[in-house]
């Protein structure tokens, strides 16, 4: 059965780490959402986004802000 190595896998330091640990497979959450290459981008060496775990803030976990108009701090840092 395949593991999944989930929680903050939030750069390429990140991912090889856990995979050194046995897991099957990286999952990386938020980090995707604030940078949707963000596997091409470590694969291929460039500079990959990262989530910057506003966590009470994060748009992308429900209930912890109300407000549509606040951007992602990860999302509109990378994309600048």
């Amino acid at each position: 059965m395949p593991v999944f190595g989930v929680h903050m896998i939030n750069s390429k330091e990140d991912a090889l780490r856990a995979l050194e640990t046995g897991i099957d497979i990286v999952d990386a959450g938020r980090v995707s959402l604030v940078d949707p290459a963000f596997a091409n981008h470590i694969l291929n060496d460039e500079p990959a986004g990262k989530c910057m775990q506003c966590k009470n803030y994060c748009k992308w976990n429900p209930g912890t802000h109300e407000d549509p108009t606040k951007k992602c701090p990860g999302f509109e840092a990378f994309h600048r």
